[in-house]
């Protein structure tokens, strides 16, 4: 037992070494002293300490082999600091032969019973005591069911095969290795450099011509440029191109570059055509190391799992009509493969080629053609009437007619969206967080170009899947939607979990919950006390507003009461170029306010687009100054003259934002000061509306006299000649500038002036 844990220590790296080192100590303390000692926590240094339980292997095992054998026991063990975990095992494998499909598969079985979140950072693979072959001779041992990134929730399981595989040229030989699996508990989490993956369906159609297909998109998120190949795991199938000749689909990517492509899968086997066929898709690098992109299920009755609706040409009654050129007949199938009746449904058609059509329409179908794409919903065209798709039938569009001249008229893809019965948004349908008390984030109905999204450390955004956990106050991470650009190029459907191009994105926006505060510096004096952290409690539109006026009692916050509503949706950026809000670049500047309100009121009226107003500013910088933020720690000025400070999607942690990670709100301490809708009474530039005015006097909740002092930020109210508000400062103030800053402007355009876009929908 000692040889074997100083054969671990001696193998690996320094920060693993201490580790065993301590688990060594721990052991040896355990023989020595007795078992009592053994169910006591016992601290071994500062900050270290070693844990029975929480995230461990509580399963290790051969799983499969080939000509290849375990030599004695196979042993597993822990260890642990406040931050990494390495779940070890040791054991020593006989390869036989010059077979290089020989192999040595095991398998285990992590399991976090912790109540804390662990992501998966890398395998370290350690060899000792070997005869024969030098083990670094082997190809690169492969990792399934865990990639970089991943990570372990509480109560959950994950089982991880790791498979030692031989070389052509490696005779019989053993050796002992020893692999550490390395998890990160830290906070706030650490993005891990990875190629990202994801897959439009895990279940296909095996078609007629012996072939089904699947869509996939690779995202390098390493710094440097990668080599990759993909490869299966069976040998009833082959990876092929579209015309059925085999291909490994090897490309190189430039780092964060996107690779949207359609791989295709031909059936081999014969026998096994009309039965489900399963096997693993993975991505290979240069290197040897091995990403795991997903279990694909093939079959001639397979229902796929994503898209559960099928649409496809009809091409028995898809056809150009005779005579009249220009002119295309196309006729689309819908089959429902849910288990309940589809209520409504939309299917874009994305033409090859859309410059050379003029319209489209039908005579049954409601059809538009917008930007390129070809819209089918289920109205009737001349009635209010839906139409439904009872579960497990097909509905055929009828006769759409496209007109066209130019090139030939082709679609590229087909997109169904449809909405089931049954489904009630108050039962486990939607996330919602008790905690705000029914002040979840309101999205607009009927606009697919807004979507709720994850946004990763490293920047890669994600649309989400609103039944599941995608924000959380609790742990200071507010939830985010982006606005996706309009336009043929733009108007690709996202579906649920997939990644979504950042080039399609017009603005991103954070969601401020309603809620009601406890007032804490009341005073007509303008009296100054220090930072404080200041007490929140959220609450929707159906609780009578609270209207305190003293300390001690508690006022809903004016920014919710004027627009009665449970929150809005506020700019995660300062507004970029053509009013759209986007990390990395230079603000939009050298607008007069005129220009910036009105402007801001037409960009999206539909979702109630406006310029900030001063009270929206002070919603904002409230919740940043409460536990649901930064609390009584400053946000970090943005120092550069680019919106979230140019290094957005390339930090681990992010303090210019509102929560210190990167859910939060950007660019509130510098880089541009930001003009809000708040003048004095009567003082209007152009047709400068009051609508949204905040107006005149200082206000309980606008983070001016209540927040008087707070962390030096820079203060000076209207002037007789400049009338007008401009709050957070520029890039260029230092410690003047801050979330409390305000200074007057006479609203004309100024070279370090910007402003902010909010929705309230």
């Amino acid at each position: 037992m000692k040889r074997k844990l100083r054969t671990i220590a001696k193998n690996l790296k320094t920060k693993e070494r201490v580790l065993v080192t301590l688990l060594f100590a721990f052991v040896l303390s355990c023989m020595s002293i007795g078992y009592a000692y053994y169910q006591t926590e016992l601290n071994l240094e500062a900050n270290i300490r070693l844990l029975k339980g929480d995230l461990e292997i509580t399963s290790a095992s051969v799983y499969k082999t080939k000509n290849s054998s375990l030599v004695g026991e196979l042993g597993i063990s822990r260890s642990e600091t406040n931050s990494m975990v390495a779940l070890l095992s040791e054991y020593t494998v006989e390869l036989t032969g010059l077979d290089k499909n020989n192999y040595f598969n095991v398998r285990y079985i992590i399991t976090n019973n912790s109540n804390k979140t662990y992501t998966y950072t890398k395998l370290n693979n350690y060899y000792a005591n070997y005869t024969g072959a030098n083990p670094a001779d082997l190809r690169a041992p492969k990792l399934y069911g865990i990639i970089p990134g991943d990570k372990i929730l509480p109560g959950e399981s994950r089982t991880v095969d790791l498979i030692y595989i031989a070389s052509s040229d490696v005779e019989t030989s053993t050796f002992n290795v020893i692999p550490s699996f390395i998890f990160d508990s830290s906070d706030p989490e650490v993005a891990v450099p990875s190629m990202n993956t994801s897959l439009d369906s895990h279940n296909l159609i095996l078609g007629d011509d012996n072939l089904a297909s699947v869509g996939i998109e690779i995202i390098n998120g390493f710094e440097t440029t990668v080599k990759y190949t993909l490869t299966i795991n069976t040998d009833k199938y082959e990876l092929t191109n579209s015309s059925g000749s085999s291909s490994n689909f090897s490309n190189t990517l430039e780092p964060g570059d996107l690779k949207k492509t359609k791989i295709y899968f031909k059936l081999l086997d014969q026998s096994v055509a009309n039965e489900d066929t399963s096997f693993d898709l993975t991505l290979t690098l240069e290197d040897g190391t091995v990403y795991y992109v997903g279990n694909i299920t093939i079959g001639k009755n397979v229902v796929p799992d994503l898209t559960k609706v099928i649409a496809k040409v009809n091409e028995e009654n898809s056809h150009d009509i005779t005579g009249w050129t220009g002119h295309y007949i196309l006729n689309v199938d819908i089959t429902n493969n849910y288990d309940v009746d589809i209520n409504s449904w939309t299917v874009y058609a994305y033409p090859k080629e859309s410059s050379s059509i003029v319209s489209a329409g039908s005579s049954s179908n409601t059809v538009s053609f917008e930007d390129g794409v070809i819209k089918i919903t289920s109205k009737e065209l001349y009635s209010d009437n839906l139409i439904k798709i009872n579960k497990g039938t097909t509905y055929t569009t009828g006769d759409i007619t496209i007109e066209y001249g130019g090139p030939s008229f082709e679609i590229e893809k087909f997109v169904v969206v449809a909405n089931v019965e049954n489904v009630d948004p108050d039962v486990n349908t939607y996330y919602k967080e008790k905690i705000l008390n029914g002040a979840d984030p309101v999205l607009p109905t009927g606009n697919e170009n807004f979507i709720p999204v994850i946004i990763s450390d490293n920047g890669t955004v994600t649309r989400a899947r609103i039944s599941d956990e995608w924000y959380k106050y609790s742990e200071q991470r507010w939830a985010n939607a982006v606005l996706l650009k309009e336009g043929f190029r733009y108007n690709y459907y996202y579906a649920e979990g997939s990644t979504v191009d950042t080039r399609d994105i017009a603005g991103y926006f954070v969601w401020i919950p309603r809620y009601k505060y406890e007032l804490f510096n009341v005073t007509t004096t303008n009296n100054k006390i220090d930072p404080i952290s200041i007490n929140i409690f959220f609450e929707n539109t159906n609780t009578t507003p609270s209207t305190g006026n003293t300390n001690g009692s508690y006022l809903t916050h004016p920014a919710f009461t004027y627009i009665n509503k449970n929150g809005f949706w506020f700019g995660k950026f300062e507004l970029t170029t053509d009013y759209n809000t986007l990390p990395n670049v230079t603000p939009m500047r050298n607008v007069s306010i005129f220009d910036l309100y009105n402007s801001s009121l037409n960009y999206k009226s539909a979702l109630n687009s406006h310029m900030m107003t001063n009270m929206e500013w002070g919603a904002v910088t409230y919740l940043t100054y409460s536990k649901y933020g930064r609390g009584t720690t400053e946000v970090s000025i943005n120092n550069t003259s680019t919106t979230g400070g140019g290094s957005f999607g390339s930090l681990n942690s992010y303090p210019q934002s509102t929560t210190g990670n990167i859910t939060g709100v950007f660019d509130m301490n510098g880089c541009s000061a930001e003009y809000v809708t708040s003048t004095i009474t009567g003082v209007q530039s152009g047709n400068y509306s009051t609508f949204y005015d905040s107006l005149t006097d200082y206000k309980l909740g606008d983070a001016i006299t209540e927040t008087a002092g707070w962390f030096n930020d820079a203060r000076s109210y209207f002037t007789t000649t400049e009338q007008y508000l401009v709050r957070g400062g520029n890039y260029k103030e230092g410690t003047n500038a801050g979330l409390n800053y305000y200074w007057h402007r006479n609203g004309n355009a100024g070279n370090n002036d910007s402003s902010r876009m909010a929705l309230d929908i």
